[in-house]
């Protein structure tokens, strides 16, 4: 491998840059610390759409917008090319300014790929210069894939893990979560492939009655703490059982949830009280996941699970 220990005059690197996170601003500020200029390849949305799931990956313009807004904020010197392929400007014969390229332990593969084809092109090879990652609050290391995944913010921090025990809802929080989180809909109309948690017996029961799509069921057995007889959900095998009580969003809840596999179809049963898994499903699903669940008096709210929402969630339960 070629090797230098005088800075760089011109470093490409590249990536998706969704969801930009602190991995993503470790990664840039390694490569600077090395080259003059920086070259960053931002991959296009056809590119973007081989990752995990896609339908969360953001706009090329906003995760463009995000990788030029952190180099003027800290004032580092680069150019933006957009990334059609895995090597860019890297492999082009006519770029002859490219000096080296920053990668990661786990995209090294993609660095040496690089100098095998530009060593057949009979190019110099690039000087390799490899970026540690940043890990997640559970030693791993982050990846956009995690915040979309509904799992860790940005810092890597994992909602679930926030919270060490039950907590017993007081009445500034009850008031808070019996607003509706979302909008009053009458029926169902997202589609197919979403990822959709209908919660609540009533709700379950009518999502059942009217063949709606969903992806997970949770019931009680119980409406407005009564009995609720439904021939729909007593033929319901339940998948999981957590225990929830009463007034109470368990820590059982959020464990369960946090390692559920969310695009598996699974109808859960609460022994307690369902209304406040809405909260643990909030913190614990994918992005731009959908939420359906009743309002007693109203009819069913239907919500988006967004990163703003599980942060303003968060924030009540930690108050």
């Amino acid at each position: 491998m070629y090797k230098v220990t005088k800075r760089q005059r011109l470093m490409a690197l590249g990536g998706t840059f969704d969801h930009f996170h602190k991995g993503h601003e470790s990664f840039i500020n390694y490569a600077f610390k090395y080259g003059y200029r920086l070259i960053i390849g931002v991959t296009d949305n056809r590119l973007a759409q081989s990752k995990d799931y896609p339908k969360s990956i953001q706009p090329y313009k906003v995760r463009i917008k995000a990788v030029l807004n952190f180099c003027k904020k800290n004032n580092i010197t680069h150019e933006i090319v957009t990334l059609e392929d895995p090597y860019g400007p890297t492999i082009d014969r006519d770029n002859k300014r490219i000096d080296s390229v920053c990668v990661t332990p786990e995209t090294l593969i993609g660095a040496e790929k690089i100098n095998e084809i530009r060593e057949a092109y009979g190019m110099r090879e690039l000087a390799v210069f490899v970026a540690p990652m940043e890990n997640t609050d559970q030693g791993k290391p982050l990846h956009a894939v995690d915040i979309r995944s509904g799992k860790v913010n940005r810092k890597g921090i994992t909602y679930a893990n926030q919270i060490s025990e039950d907590i017993k809802i007081d009445n500034y929080q009850r008031s808070f979560l019996s607003k509706p989180l979302g909008t009053i809909v009458s029926s169902a109309k997202h589609k197919k492939d979403t990822t959709v948690a209908v919660v609540g017996d009533f709700a379950l029961n009518t999502f059942i009655e009217k063949n709606w799509t969903y992806t997970i069921g949770v019931y009680d057995n119980l409406s407005q703490r009564k009995p609720f007889e439904s021939e729909n959900l007593k033929n319901i095998n339940p998948d999981i059982e957590i225990n929830n009580p009463a007034g109470t969003i368990s820590k059982e809840s959020l464990d369960i949830l946090n390692k559920l596999d969310f695009t598996k179809h699974k109808n859960i049963l609460v022994n307690g009280e369902e209304d406040l898994i809405t909260v643990s499903l909030i913190l614990t699903m994918p992005l731009d996941s959908l939420v359906y669940y009743g309002q007693p008096g109203e009819g069913m709210v239907l919500l988006k699970v967004t990163e703003e929402l599980k942060e303003k969630i968060l924030k009540l339960l930690l108050k």
